[in-house]
Formats: C-alpha cells, sequence, structure tokens
C-alpha cells in the first residue's frame, strides 16, 4: 500500500465535484434560459423534452466531462457475470429499489407533517406524459448511458485507488443528491450502490447500463402507461366505468404482483449473498479518521453538493 498524499487526494476529489457542479449548473442556467424564451416547440411533446434535456445532454454533460477527465483514471480490470448471476443483481436491485422508495415516502410523509410542504418530483410530470417514444429515447435509452458513464465509469475509474467502498459509496451519493429531488434521493442512492459495485467488480459498463435501463423502464414506462388508462375518478364517480378499464385494471395488477414478488425474491438473494459483498484493500488507501474530510470537504464537492441540496430545497411546495 502506497503512502497517501492526502492534499493531492483531496485536488482530485474536488476536481470530480467541480465537474459534477459544471453539468448542474450549466444545465440549469439553460434550462431556465430555454423557459424563458419560451420556443414555439414547448408546445409539443417532443419539444418539451428537447427543450428540456438537450441543453443538459449536448452542453453541460460535455463540459463537465471534459472538466472530470482532467483527474488522473486507473481502469478496473474486466470481469464477466454469467447468466445467474445477472439475474441474481437484477432482483437485487428491484429491492433496492423498492427500499429507496420506501424510504423516500416515509422521509416526505414526515417532512410533510412536520412542516406542512411537499417534496415535488418533477420526474413524475415526464413519466406521465403521454408520448412514449420521448420517454423511452430520453429515460430509458439516454438517461442510463450518460448516467452510468459519468457516475459509475468517470467516477470510480478515478476514486477506487483511495478506497473501493469508499468510490462506490461516494459514486452513489452524488448519483443521488444529482437527481435533485426528495422524491428520487434514496432509491436513486440504494440503486447506485448496486450499479457502482457491479462495475466495480467487473469494470465492464454495459452491465450497470443495462439494469439502469431495465429499471427506468420498469418505473418510467410500464406502470405509467397502465396507470394513465386508468380512469379513477371515473370509476370512484360510478362503478360500472370498471368495465371499461377492467384490462388496464387486470394488467397494471399482475404487474405490480409480479414487481413486488421480483423485490421478495431480491431480499432473499441479498440476504444471501449480502456476506460475498468484499472490498479490497487500495493501493492509496484513505485513512479512516480523514477519509470523508478528504472526500468531502473542499470546493469541487462542497460546491456540488450545495447546489443539489439548493435543487431539493426548491423542488418542495
Amino acid at each position: 500500500m502506497l503512502m497517501v498524499d492526502l492534499k493531492s487526494a483531496k485536488a482530485q476529489f474536488s476536481k470530480l465535484g467541480f465537474g459534477a457542479f459544471a453539468i448542474l449548473l450549466i444545465g440549469a442556467a439553460l434550462q431556465i434560459l430555454m423557459a424563458l424564451l419560451r420556443p414555439q416547440g414547448l408546445k409539443h411533446s417532443w419539444g418539451m423534452w428537447f427543450y428540456t434535456f438537450a441543453p443538459l445532454y449536448l452542453v453541460a454533460v460535455p463540459v463537465g466531462v471534459l472538466l472530470i477527465r482532467r483527474a488522473p483514471a486507473k481502469p478496473l480490470e474486466k470481469r464477466s457475470l454469467s447468466a445467474k448471476q445477472y439475474l441474481v443483481i437484477f432482483l437485487i436491485s428491484v429491492f433496492m429499489m423498492f427500499i429507496g422508495n420506501y424510504a423516500g415516502m416515509a422521509v416526505s410523509t414526515i417532512i410533510r407533517r412536520i412542516l406542512g410542504i411537499t417534496a415535488g418530483n418533477p420526474i413524475i410530470a415526464f413519466a406521465s406524459d403521454n408520448s412514449i417514444l420521448p420517454k423511452i429515447l430520453f429515460m430509458v435509452i439516454l438517461a442510463p448511458l450518460l448516467e452510468e458513464y459519468i457516475f459509475r465509469k468517470l467516477l470510480i475509474d478515478r476514486m477506487h485507488m483511495y478506497g473501493e467502498k469508499l468510490a462506490v459509496i461516494t459514486s452513489a451519493l452524488m448519483f443521488a443528491l444529482f437527481h435533485g429531488n426528495l422524491g428520487q434521493l434514496f432509491y436513486a442512492f440504494t440503486l447506485g450502490l448496486v450499479f457502482g459495485y457491479v462495475y466495480l467488480k467487473t469494470g465492464k459498463l454495459r452491465y450497470s447500463i443495462s439494469l439502469h435501463m431495465i429499471i427506468n423502464l420498469f418505473g418510467s414506462i410500464i406502470g405509467p402507461t397502465f396507470l394513465e388508462h386508468i380512469d379513477f375518478n371515473g370509476i370512484m364517480e360510478d362503478f360500472t366505468v370498471v368495465q371499461s378499464n377492467l384490462p388496464w385494471i387486470l394488467g397494471f395488477s399482475l404487474y405490480s404482483m409480479a414487481l413486488f414478488a421480483m423485490g421478495m425474491i431480491g431480499l432473499i438473494l441479498f440476504c444471501i449473498h449480502v456476506k460475498d459483498i468484499t472490498f479490497a484493500a487500495a493501493e492509496q488507501e484513505l485513512p479512516r479518521e480523514s477519509r470523508w474530510k478528504t472526500v468531502f470537504l473542499n470546493l469541487g464537492m462542497i460546491l456540488m453538493t450545495a447546489a443539489c441540496l439548493v435543487m431539493i430545497i426548491t423542488s418542495f411546495s
């Protein structure tokens, strides 16, 4: 194990924080500018998606990536997963999604009862959009590709030499904060832990990307598609409406039961395999007493964390 230069390590994490902060700042500024200009395209579904995500994906992300890549990286050793291992990890991911969702709902309920404010989740508006193609393009394809590249590939390649567990937890926390709202904070963190560990152990981004895509497909496409075809208000007012809604009600019920069953199987598998979770000693493992101070008490990470907290706070109503 090499002697750790804490000053150099702090500078490394500051560069990573600056890169993430740049994505947030530039993306938010351009999105606000688009909203002020009110282009005609915003009236159409594709226009709403394009003017919301194009500034982020075409300008903010490339700038942030360039800043992050200024920090030296150490590629991970490549390993493959068997089909059985992948299935086990997928089912555990579903369980972690449930845990994160329930934790988020519990915290949101507590805040609402104590402070009388509701945690907003802007992604619901996009998931509820009736246009299926832009949802698939932006939420199932582009978002997982870019997010996994940034928060797993770029970050973990530049963190793991200071501690494997630290790299997985820190990248998952940054991933969660980056969503900028309480509704996604907890499940983004729990899923980020799984995706980060998979990438750490395999060095292959395709596994975490595909897991991310499937989870987003369930949460953003399949579930909302069932719900948007069920007339809940009509059912409450006139029970005969149930008949016309019955195929969608049955479909959603089967989907929900299947998802719950996968989550329960994932819980059992997690309990069986939790003992197999291991982290090797890193060549420049940060000392326990200065670990989190080195990671987060630097200008770049402070700016990123502050920006994310502002986004979370302003999402309340």
